[in-house]
């Protein structure tokens, strides 16, 4: 179970991450985490890992892996989702509003 966003987005990319060559800092570390033989051993030490790092983690992934390349963590992808469906919503009550009844000092 992945208790950050870091560790969420290693664990959605854990193929990506393992076959990504010459990684340094916290993704060089991030990928020895994942290859820990248990998937339990792997997220114990990619937390211990992100401690008063997280920043670092962010940077290396941009600078070494092609954001296109990432897969979004459920939770985001969920998140986003619902935020979707949200906006549509209320475009779509909006939409059925006439326009003389909206008050401009009310926009």
């Amino acid at each position: 179970m992945a208790y950050t966003f870091e560790d969420a987005l290693t664990l959605t990319n854990i193929e990506l991450f393992k076959e990504t060559d010459g990684a340094i800092g916290m993704l060089k570390t991030m990928i020895t985490a994942a290859n820990e033989a248990t998937f339990k051993g792997a997220c114990a030490k990619m937390y211990e890992a992100l401690k008063g790092v997280k920043a670092q983690m962010a940077l290396d992934v941009l600078l070494n892996i092609d954001p296109n390349q990432l897969d979004v963590p459920e939770y985001i992808a969920e998140g986003l989702h619902w935020l979707e469906l949200k906006f549509s919503r209320e475009e779509t009550i909006l939409a059925e509003v006439p326009p003389q009844t909206i008050q401009e000092d009310s926009v």
